[in-house]
């Protein structure tokens, strides 16, 4: 949940900010050194690092609330 939360923050923020939050740091236009920026790109791979989102959601559903297996899912490690 946590990395999709800082995904979703991120994209608010580039979204308020508008293009200049996607300036890279050295950029005298970048919006606080570019900390959006970095972020943003960052979070991409937050969501990839412990596994993709989808992954866990159905982990969660078939060993923690029981149901059925996803065919078009990767068989578990058991």
């Amino acid at each position: 949940m946590h990395s999709l939360f800082e995904k979703r923050l991120h994209e608010l923020a580039i979204e308020i900010i508008g293009a200049n939050g996607l300036i890279s740091g050295s950029d005298r236009l970048a919006v606080e050194k570019g900390r959006w920026a970095w972020g943003f790109l960052r979070t991409r791979g937050s969501t990839i690092g412990a596994g993709t989102a989808e992954v866990q959601r159905n982990l969660i559903a078939e060993r923690v609330l029981g149901l059925p297996y996803d065919p078009a899912m990767p068989a578990p490690a058991i």
